[in-house]
């Protein structure tokens, strides 16, 4: 990594990228203007309500409690289908990224969980339907089986009409509860959506009310743009990685020169390795794919913050390894997402410290003592070297051999296929 001769000029240097960055956040036609335009929406969707003193308000606390807990593994859970979803999982490596580009632009880690507010509500909704779905299934199973024993009996005609009648209530129902906005109280009060759909009727805004309580869900998902985010990241990550990639798989131990080959692909996956993480992580905060590219930048930030990103490299890799592990045998498509959780689980916190290590950087004016830098160069080197090493003997424990070197879940798409 390179020397800076004056540490003010580095400060002045920095100080333009990160002016330039949030320039460029601010006419990107992808930023929440829609959250703009809504104060009260931005303040359900985005602001998490603040933590209660345990000690004077215990109840409210616990309740807080009760609830991020449920809203980190509704969020842990969807990812974890998502991920599992060919094409769709693009949208969850934009969410990775997103991650880090909210901790990056303020500098606080609890922006780390943008949709930990809102996914609660998604798992509320499918958790409804799924209950009240499970009555019409359990009555078409039952006239199936009496149909199979007896096609002409009366039992098979009640229990069809049963079925119609129950769908159509359901049906109703599910969409009161949806128009209210799907929280789990709205599948359980029907009386309450009857009444609130009179009141709707006699005041007139029923589409106006049931479209903004649905947009509270829908808005704020941004399911372009995290997929296009999650584009952008996999194709700048993979333009860096590839290529050296390539030269470990195409070494032929029987041919000359293949150790050399494979040394050259060894030293090169590890420079890209190093960098990688942080130009992801440039590319989340400014939404530019160029920035992907934008190495030199990145190297000057390391000399402001260099323990922090030696911490941010140490915990990625070391998460990374592990994962491996579950690749060595080819799952049913149907337990794929069950291990994708723990893809999950092992993936947020190394785009969680990422972005805290880069934010650190970005926010210190002065460079590090040259003592720090260089042992932080001499621990990244510690770390990256084996790290190669280790990856150079997967193809012979992972079920997809050589291509399975390609993958680099960590920075990809996080499944484990």
């Amino acid at each position: 990594m390179e020397n800076i001769s004056s540490g003010d000029q580095l400060y002045h240097d920095q100080q333009l990228i990160s002016q330039s960055a949030v320039a460029e956040m601010d006419e990107s036609p992808e930023k929440d203007s829609y959250l703009a335009d809504d104060p009260e929406l931005e303040r359900k969707v985005v602001n998490a309500e603040p933590f209660s003193n345990p000690f004077k308000h215990p109840i409210k606390a616990g309740i807080w409690l009760v609830g991020r807990l449920f809203g980190l593994v509704s969020l842990v859970l969807f990812l974890a289908i998502i991920s599992a979803i060919p094409i769709i999982n693009f949208i969850a490596l934009g969410y990775f990224l997103e991650v880090e580009g909210n901790i990056i632009r303020t500098g606080k880690i609890r922006r780390g969980l943008p949709l930990v507010t809102l996914v609660p509500r998604i798992a509320s909704i499918v958790m409804g339907v799924w209950i009240f779905l499970l009555p019409i299934r359990l009555i078409a199973d039952m006239a199936y089986d009496a149909a199979l024993i007896n096609p002409t009996g009366s039992s098979v005609l009640f229990l069809s009409r049963l079925n119609f009648v129950l769908s159509i209530l359901v049906c109703v129902h599910l969409c009161f509860a949806l128009a209210r906005g799907g929280s789990l109280s709205c599948f359980f009060r029907p009386i309450k959506n009857v009444r609130w759909l009179l009141n709707r009727i006699k005041e007139k805004d029923y589409w106006t009310t049931a479209s903004s309580k649905i947009r509270e869900v829908t808005s704020h998902l941004k399911i372009k743009y995290y997929f296009l985010l999650g584009l952008k990241g996999f194709l700048g990550a993979a333009l860096w990685l590839f290529p050296p990639t390539f030269l470990l798989v195409i070494a032929d131990k029987s041919k000359p020169g293949s150790v050399l080959i494979t040394f050259i692909g060894g030293i090169l996956l590890a420079i890209a390795l190093a960098y990688v993480p942080f130009l992801q992580a440039k590319l989340a905060a400014e939404n530019r794919f160029s920035a992907i590219f934008e190495l030199r930048s990145i190297r000057k930030l390391f000399l402001k913050a260099p323990i922090a990103w030696t911490l941010a490299i140490l915990v990625t890799y070391l998460l990374s390894l592990p994962l491996y592990l579950f690749k060595t045998i080819m799952l049913p498509r149907d337990a794929v997402w069950f291990i994708t959780i723990i893809f999950v689980i092992s993936i947020y916190p190394t785009r969680v410290i990422s972005g805290w290590a880069y934010s650190r950087a970005i926010r210190k004016e002065k460079i590090a003592w040259f003592g720090y830098r260089w042992g932080s160069r001499l621990l990244i080197t510690v770390i990256l070297v084996p790290y190669v090493f280790i990856l150079f003997f997967t193809p012979w424990i992972v079920a997809h051999g050589r291509v399975g070197l390609f993958e680099h879940h960590i920075f990809l798409l996080p499944m484990p296929f």
